[in-house]
């Protein structure tokens, strides 16, 4: 027969295995207007359509990252608005691009209601000033949690209460708006080894190997560069998968004669048709 001590050990291991086996529950939302890709830690978790949910059970100590590639940003992370989560303490914050926002987000505590500084709703919004409370990289340590005392933003906390741990609602483009929508790359690289590579715009102006380019003017799919004080030299380059448009020119032309504007001399159009009709072209200059 067993003994009294080994009931009570099994009793009080029953009572505990609910809360050690319990899972964190996500209510993810697409509220943009558009289908987005979910993403999760890295991975891409397939498409969520307009006004569509779906649902994560997670383990209450889980840890990482929910956001979405949509409008420019990356799978990496890169250019994105992400909710994290760390499990053991029940944290959760957001973190943000400060280069860019790709789409607005917000966590909500699933049936808890705020208190006391806790389980409080966060919101961040692409419109400028509309996303102040978040980190701008993932920390890279969190603070002890501390009972009764709210942690400092932005860091928050929802601890948990009887058996569940809180669940959260991930809500993308909460206001139902993309202000800042893009439908254009914003990334150009040439496929070029990186020794040699001659251009690497991201977003702007970008100066590599003492070469300063400004980027030509999209038509028909396709981006059209001139380098001024380079006759006869365009190129055409068509978009890869993915949004990156490949270079492959070389950098050994020099145009020391450029004005550093950009203006009407700068804007060519050629009549052997090569650009396309309403094309032009940009200057490139050395230092």
């Amino acid at each position: 027969m067993p003994s009294c001590a080994l009931l009570s050990s099994f009793t009080l291991l029953l009572s505990v295995l609910p809360i050690a086996l319990a899972n964190r529950h996500f209510d993810i939302v697409n509220n943009c207007p558009l289908s987005i890709n979910l993403v999760i830690n890295g991975n891409v978790q397939g498409s969520l359509a307009s006004g569509a949910t779906t649902t994560r059970d997670l383990p209450d100590i889980w840890s990482g990252f929910i956001y979405t590639d949509f409008n420019q940003g990356n799978v990496d992370g890169a250019g994105t608005v992400r909710a994290g989560f760390e499990g053991t303490n029940s944290y959760y914050y957001i973190v943000k691009d400060p280069k860019w926002l790709n789409v607005g987000l917000q966590i909500t505590p699933i049936d808890r209601a705020p208190k006391g500084g806790f389980c409080l709703s966060l919101e961040c919004e692409v419109t400028e000033g509309q996303c102040n409370d978040a980190f701008t990289s993932p920390p890279s340590r969190l603070p002890g949690s501390n009972p009764g005392v709210p942690p400092p933003a932005p860091l928050y906390q929802c601890p948990q209460t009887g058996t569940l741990p809180a669940g959260y609602r991930v809500t993308f483009c909460p206001d139902g708006t993309i202000p800042n929508y893009q439908t254009r790359p914003r990334n150009i690289q040439p496929k070029r080894d990186p020794q040699n590579k001659c251009l690497d715009v991201q977003g702007g102006v970008r100066r590599t190997n003492f070469h300063r380019f400004f980027i030509g003017v999209f038509s028909h799919g396709l981006l059209h560069y001139r380098p001024r004080r380079a006759e006869g030299r365009h190129v055409l380059c068509a978009p890869e998968p993915g949004g990156v448009y490949l270079l492959p020119i070389t950098c050994g032309y020099t145009t020391r004669g450029w004005d550093g504007d950009y203006d009407d001399d700068d804007m060519q159009r050629d009549d052997d048709g090569e650009h396309g009709d309403g094309t032009a072209s940009m200057g490139a200059a050395t230092r």
